[in-house]
């Protein structure tokens, strides 16, 4: 939890998402969806959530947007590379991609993501610190 409801949402989904695919590994199937649809979900997913979070971020002036937004781009060019694979029925859903997918959204969400959360927090006790100043006409 990154305390932004919206994004703690999206997280429980993609997270979701990763038990699909490791259940897919597992089984080589997942609740009758193939890995390759799997994947197409949990690509889409997050592309849909990184705007959300990159709209939030400009909106806010976030400071560290610049790193953060390359963090996405990097993770949905990797996501890319495994669709693409598949495509060409040279993928594979190997322990290595389930990984993969685990390490860097967990990471990505308890630190990079937290921190978005970090912000908001700091940025409403600074508000709510300013003297609240009303002009009187006389």
């Amino acid at each position: 939890m990154v305390g932004i409801k919206q994004f703690d949402d999206d997280h429980k989904l993609l997270v979701e998402l990763l038990g699909e695919i490791y259940n897919a590994f597992l089984t080589s199937k997942s609740e009758n969806r193939k890995p390759q649809e799997i994947l197409d979900s949990l690509t889409a997913y997050t592309v849909a959530h990184f705007a959300n979070e990159e709209d939030w971020m400009h909106n806010f002036n976030y400071p560290r947007m610049e790193e953060h937004v390359l963090d996405h781009k990097k993770f949905i060019l990797r996501l890319s590379e495994f669709q693409q694979n598949f495509q060409d029925g040279a993928g594979h859903l190997t322990l290595d991609i389930i990984s993969f997918l685990r390490v860097w959204l967990l990471t990505h969400i308890s630190i990079t993501d937290f921190d978005l959360g970090v912000f908001q927090r700091e940025r409403s006790c600074a508000d709510s610190a300013r003297p609240n100043v009303v002009a009187l006409s006389l």
